[in-house]
């Protein structure tokens, strides 16, 4: 294709472009084609990051939360528990 373009002058160029019509066409639209799709790509990306994010921090705050009160009760019936581990 490079040999056909080298052919043709700057006078010359509407008429590669009449006769490299197709082949241009095709490749501005794969060129358009992949552009776009890697924008849905990235903002799907994006998305999935963030509901990550937000799921992971809500799992996390509620981990911590669960732990602490069970720390909590666990401190508040320390006596009744040694009481029913010395039992057994």
């Amino acid at each position: 294709m490079h040999e056909i373009i080298s052919q043709f002058d700057l006078n010359g160029i509407t008429s590669a472009l009449v006769q490299l019509g197709l082949a241009v066409s095709l490749v501005l639209f794969f060129v358009w084609r992949d552009w776009v799709r890697e924008q849905v790509t990235v903002r799907q990306r994006e998305e999935l990051e963030t509901f990550i994010r937000t799921q992971l921090m809500t799992l996390v705050m509620e981990t911590n939360k669960n732990i602490t009160l069970s720390t909590k009760v666990i401190e508040e019936n320390q006596a009744l528990l040694q009481k029913y581990v010395k039992n057994e």
